[in-house]
């Protein structure tokens, strides 16, 4: 669970969000949730909040497994590949 990120705006997902590694809650979310949640996006679900925080936050901060491999090979090399 520690590798599980979740996303709620009700207190029906506030035991999801404490559950795994990194819960976020909608900015136009419950109070309740938002107690709750490691995160709070910037945008409602009307804005696009998951979507956005999918491509403006999340995505960013994950290496894709062969980005990994390739760093790995970089390091090694006597220049940059």
């Amino acid at each position: 669970m520690e590798a599980v990120v979740t996303f709620g705006d009700a207190s029906n997902d506030n035991e999801l969000l404490q559950v795994s590694g990194w819960g976020i809650c909608m900015k136009n979310g419950l109070s309740d949730t938002k107690a709750v949640a490691d995160e709070i996006t910037e945008y409602t679900n009307e804005e696009d909040g998951f979507a956005r925080y999918m491509t403006e936050v999340l995505f960013p901060r994950c290496q894709l497994p062969w980005e990994k491999e390739m760093a790995k090979e970089e390091e090694k090399a006597d220049f940059p590949i």
